[in-house]
């Protein structure tokens, strides 16, 4: 078992701490702020449709992944797995409610306000231009996988692998398939 595979179960726990239990009080403010219907709208957002598997096995080389939904709350999760590793290929995260971001500095502001350590956890917040939305590379520093979160649409984007480039490259596909 690899030691990429291990640490991806605390990973992703800790994006979605922070994606809903952030600690700008902006992003609670708008998404209290949100209509009903907007926010029924964007919950119901299913993180697996957002990439397919032939995308995320042309991107990783895996040629047989499988997606695995699972929701905590409004925020709906998608790991794709394959028959040769034990954790996720790719896992992609949608959380509603996302405060209004106008650059990627921002965001990266806005992140690092909620901690870049946990005791010996160490994360990597930088920002990431060129996708076209604010975006950020999120990594926790030692685990062999990259994080680039999207505020996209009102929505926290996040989609992870074993690359920078292979987050940003499946984030711009993702993005694109948002209502």
């Amino acid at each position: 078992m690899s030691s990429r595979s291990l640490s991806f179960g605390p990973l992703v726990a800790l994006i979605l701490m922070g994606a809903r239990c952030g600690g700008d009080a902006g992003s609670k403010e708008v998404a209290s702020a949100k209509p009903e219907s907007e926010s029924k709208s964007e919950s119901k957002v299913d993180a697996c449709s957002v990439l397919t598997p032939e995308e995320i096995g042309a991107v990783t080389g895996e040629k047989s992944v499988e997606p695995k939904r699972e929701a905590y709350g409004s925020v709906g999760t998608c790991n794709f797995h394959s028959a040769t590793q034990l954790f996720p290929v790719v896992s992609v995260i949608l959380a509603p409610g996302l405060a209004k971001m106008t650059s990627s500095a921002e965001m990266a502001a806005w992140r690092s306000k909620q901690g870049t350590s946990w005791g010996d956890i160490k994360v990597i917040i930088e920002p990431v231009e060129g996708l076209g939305a604010p975006a950020i590379r999120n990594e926790v520093e030692g685990t062999g996988l990259v994080t680039v979160e999207v505020a996209v649409r009102g929505m926290l984007l996040d989609v992870t692998t074993s690359s920078l480039e292979r987050s940003k490259n499946l984030a711009v596909k993702a993005m694109a398939r948002l209502p």
